[in-house]
């Protein structure tokens, strides 16, 4: 009986445990991400104004989107919508070094989280589209051709405007466009609230 209590004992000080890592586990990634996503205004108004300026005129920006999907918020700073596709843009300052540097592996671990709550928020409104996210890195003068990483401005007008895994026509980008418009609509009713 004296066994079995300690026993007893040890596995909950081992739950305890266990459920003590969960938590911080979710704590830290929520403190990495809300820390590492802190990119100057002027820095995120530099990649908006170099976007701006490659777009043709049937294509669409939204900035400044917020989505939350499944208790996932993602805030999506840059949102092109083109014929060849939906493209994410994230503004990254940084030497580019895919595989050393930690924070150019943040930016693609948050790249791939608002693709996932995007994906997750087009397909709740009834969307099953092809969707592509893309790292601007600013001050690189890296000459580099990449599917992923973009480091001139005419990089952003090669990626948005080659064609993609499909064509998208005027009625889709309009529907697309609206249901995000909502979505930046309620978010602004809720801040004023």
């Amino acid at each position: 009986m004296e066994y079995f209590c300690i026993f007893l004992a040890v596995c909950v000080l081992i739950a305890f445990l266990f459920y003590i890592q969960w938590i911080w586990k979710d704590y830290y990634v929520y403190r990495k991400e809300t820390r590492d996503s802190s990119i100057s205004m002027d820095d995120e108004m530099r990649v908006t104004h170099t976007i701006e300026n490659a777009l043709r005129s049937d294509d669409v920006l939204l900035t400044s989107l917020s989505l939350t999907v499944d208790g996932k918020t993602a805030d999506l700073d840059d949102l092109i919508i083109t014929k060849n596709g939906v493209f994410i843009i994230i503004p990254y300052v940084g030497s580019y070094s895919r595989f050393t540097n930690k924070k150019m592996r943040q930016a693609v671990r948050r790249g791939k989280r608002q693709l996932y709550v995007l994906h997750k928020y087009l397909g709740l409104c009834g969307i099953s589209i092809w969707l592509k996210f893309c790292i601007f890195v600013l001050d690189c003068d890296c000459t580099k051709k990449s599917r992923r990483y973009l480091f001139q401005p005419s990089d952003v007008d090669r990626i948005i405007h080659s064609k993609g895994m499909q064509t998208l026509d005027r009625s889709t980008i309009n529907i697309i466009y609206t249901h995000l418009f909502q979505s930046i609509r309620m978010s602004h009713e809720e801040d004023r609230a």
